[in-house]
């Protein structure tokens, strides 16, 4: 029997398309956006990331809080899982928290991101 293949952190180095399916919640629906990932996560510059990688390199947990606006926030769970076997799709899962200034949502959202 030969062992699983595994994926490698530095594939999912690059440029991805991020397109997002609104599952749940009150948020509203996300548009399509171009995010450069790195080992260390990437996501926008006005992110911080929290990364953490499975044992077999295939998943990519990323906690993040973002600036989106004066006095406005949004927190996220994103769990994104490359395969060995097809390195230009990440499929995953967000979780999100927004606080804008007078209210805020919640909402999850299956994700799709193709290699640009």
């Amino acid at each position: 029997m030969e062992p699983e293949a595994k994926c490698e952190r530095a594939k999912i180095a690059g440029n991805w398309l991020f397109s997002f399916a609104l599952r749940t919640g009150s948020c509203n629906q996300r548009s399509e956006i171009l995010i450069e990932l790195s080992e260390s996560g990437g996501l926008l510059s006005n992110c911080s990331p929290d990364v953490t990688w499975s044992d077999d390199s295939c998943k990519m947990t990323i906690k993040a809080t973002c600036q989106i606006g004066d006095g406005e926030t949004g927190s996220s769970t994103i769990i994104l899982t490359q395969s060995s076997s097809n390195p230009n799709t990440i499929t995953g899962i967000e979780t999100a928290y927004v606080q804008y200034k007078s209210s805020s949502c919640t909402a999850s959202y299956d994700i799709v991101a193709k290699r640009q």
